[in-house]
């Protein structure tokens, strides 16, 4: 058994890690997007520098919002509004998932949610590759969709549950109050919900002090470095107070990072702004090109993962046996 092989809802991964719903080629270049993201994923899980793929989160419909995204702080810090822009469910090639794959996707109304679940039921009866949901309850640029700060994202959960035998996480947001985490991690498991991502970026403003000039319209998603503290007290919560499967997510850029979080209690981790800092155009640079792209990620992918397996080779321990093993 690998050292970093992970189980979830009774799935194999190895590595213990994916990356997180987001937008990556369409940040990089003009004519990216998710379906040029999964491409690229697909083929680093099939070389066992992941262990499954998330999609980005999908809509009704398709969405081609203006998008915005800006680093604050270097490259370890940011902010985005990109408003979920994607081809849509129904388009989106599902029968062409070939590995590990967690379908990400949000609605507007609880009637949508069983329809848009069915929709992907049907298409996991088809393709044994997709293997859970990810239901995105927190957006912190849309106010149309729903959130998990609000009592009807329990009844959207509900109608999601209902609605398939796949297992069901929930994308969440940061809560500052430990007994609102709770309240809401023990509702996610009455009704059956089988685990929780989290967190998704808390909402935030950027500013350029030069031009005094917010960097993205007005404001947006915090993502980077500094989530990782809110990110690991959530997932720490949760662990502690519910029986739920974890995914943590949130500023991991080191091989230490995503351990943390198996410390504090998830039993998978996604990432995601590192794989942007990784390859996005720097101070010299115009562009990134298709293959660059891939040939970094490849290069840091295999550079993290084999540090990750020697720490844990350090320890003699595996992925699963640190879970939840924090020290107080």
């Amino acid at each position: 058994m690998s050292r970093l092989e992970t189980t979830i809802s009774g799935k194999r991964l190895d590595p213990f890690y994916g990356n997180a719903a987001a937008d990556y080629t369409r940040v990089l270049w003009p004519g990216g997007d998710e379906i040029k993201d999964y491409e690229i994923f697909s083929r680093l899980v099939k070389q066992g520098l992941m262990g499954f793929t998330t999609t980005k989160t999908l809509t009704s419909d398709e969405r081609k919002p203006k998008s915005e995204f800006a680093w604050t702080e270097e490259y370890w810090q940011g902010i985005q509004s990109m408003k979920l822009p994607n081809v849509g469910i129904y388009n989106y090639p599902f029968e062409k998932c070939d590995v590990p794959t967690i379908v990400s996707y949000t609605s507007r109304s609880s009637e949508e949610s069983k329809v848009m679940t069915r929709h992907i039921e049907e298409k996991a009866n088809k393709n044994s590759n997709i293997f859970a949901t990810e239901f995105n309850l927190t957006c912190p640029n849309d106010p149309s969709f729903p959130s998990c700060y609000k009592e009807s994202g329990i009844e959207f959960l509900k109608a999601v549950r209902e609605s398939t035998k796949l297992p069901v996480f929930v994308k969440i947001g940061y809560f500052p109050e430990k007994d609102r985490l709770v309240d809401f991690g023990r509702k996610v498991e009455d009704i059956g919900i089988d685990g929780i991502t989290a967190i998704n970026s808390p909402p935030g403003m950027g500013i350029d002090a030069r031009t005094g000039t917010s960097v993205v319209s007005q404001y947006g998603g915090v993502f980077g470095k500094g989530l990782k503290p809110l990110a690991l007290r959530t997932v720490n919560i949760l662990h502690e107070n519910t029986n739920l499967e974890l995914i943590g997510v949130g500023g991991v850029y080191k091989y230490l990072d995503p351990i943390e979080f198996l410390f504090a209690g998830a039993n998978a981790v996604e990432l995601s702004s590192t794989l942007l800092s990784e390859v996005y155009p720097k101070d010299n640079e115009t562009d990134v090109e298709e293959r660059m792209v891939e040939s970094y990620w490849k290069e840091f992918l295999n550079r993290f993962k084999k540090d990750t397996e020697d720490f844990m080779e350090t320890k003699k321990k595996s992925a699963s046996e640190i879970v939840g093993q924090i020290k107080r």
